[in-house]
């Protein structure tokens, strides 16, 4: 509070009353000037803006008076032009600021900007896998999504496209109305085993970057395996197994009833089984050399199959582990 011209010392040759005096004229002086409080810069960093006012608040402690400074929250501003070097909350590694205020730079490290994503989209009518050359359903199909933090959805910037040929926009831009009608005409199968992207749907959050996300369906062969006590098989016999799931390989670890031959057989593409091992015991389980038989699935599709078979018949049930 230095400059103010009314300020008084209190001297030794002053007696008590005289220094009372002398005391209350100050707080007088600092009273009636207390309006005109401004703070002045200071060197380095700039905390708080030079000439900018503050609020003081008078009170009294008995008969002494307190002054409660607060500086006004908005003119307390940041700078600083190095780049920080690790994320820390919402303020990420490689930020600057100037003159950022202190309710700018709290939210920015307290409430981190939170980015939509799509938690869900699906299609009505579609198989989990499809066997090869099967189509999936056209025609009138519901497409349902969900999102994440959808109020940073940027309005009207959600659409669907369809990938397969022809590739077509099937809805949108539109709102983020999280479900929609939409009539497909275009049909989709394959004849090889392979994973198809068959939509995709995107938008837009609220600093205009774009998220997506997709449907995809595999197209996968039969795989054949069983009991059976006539040999050879041939290609009924092959699909009349009693197991028939879609695969994309051969390896894995198969349940064979008790009784007859066990038969195991694969598109040849897939490569070429050279371990049977009895999983109850770890010993290898005996086979007669392969052979090969064309199949024509339901769709047409025709594939030649390695079939293997024991090379004794087994009278108990086996789990054996094939790759």
């Amino acid at each position: 509070m230095t400059g103010l011209t009314c300020l008084q010392y209190v001297e030794p040759q002053h007696d008590p009353n005289e220094g009372r005096v002398i005391i209350n004229s100050n707080f007088d002086c600092v009273n009636g000037a207390i309006s005109n409080l401004t703070v002045a810069s200071a060197t380095g960093a700039t905390i708080v803006t030079a000439g900018t006012y503050t609020t003081v608040v008078e009170s009294f402690s008995g008969n002494v008076p307190v002054y409660t400074v607060d500086v006004i929250p908005s003119a307390i501003t940041y700078t600083n032009a190095a780049l920080t070097p690790t994320t820390v909350g919402g303020i990420s590694a490689g930020s600057s600021f100037l003159s950022q205020t202190i309710t700018q730079m709290f939210d920015a490290l307290l409430y981190p900007y939170q980015p939509p994503a799509f938690s869900s989209f699906s299609r009505t009518n579609l198989n989990s896998t499809y066997e090869l050359g099967e189509m999936m359903v056209a025609g009138s199909q519901t497409f349902t999504w969900s999102t994440s933090n959808p109020s940073n959805v940027s309005a009207n910037t959600i659409t669907i496209v369809q990938n397969i040929a022809p590739v077509t926009t099937l809805y949108g831009p539109s709102s983020n109305v999280g479900s929609s009608a939409i009539t497909v005409s275009t049909t989709y199968s394959a004849g090889t085993s392979s994973t198809v992207t068959l939509y995709t749907i995107t938008g837009y959050n609220s600093q205009g970057s774009p998220f997506s996300t997709s449907i995809s369906r595999s197209w996968r062969p039969r795989i054949f395996y069983g009991t059976s006590a006539t040999t050879p098989l041939n290609e009924a016999g092959v699909e009349g197994l009693l197991n028939n799931p879609l695969a994309s390989g051969f390896a894995g670890t198969y349940s064979f009833a008790a009784g007859d031959y066990k038969y195991f057989c694969y598109p040849s593409s897939f490569g070429t089984a050279t371990v049977f091992k009895d999983t109850a015991t770890n010993l290898g389980v005996a086979m007669e050399p392969l052979y090969v038989v064309s199949i024509t699935n339901t769709y047409g599709i025709t594939a030649n199959y390695n079939v293997h078979r024991s090379t004794n018949l087994l009278g108990g049930s086996i789990n054996i582990q094939i790759t």
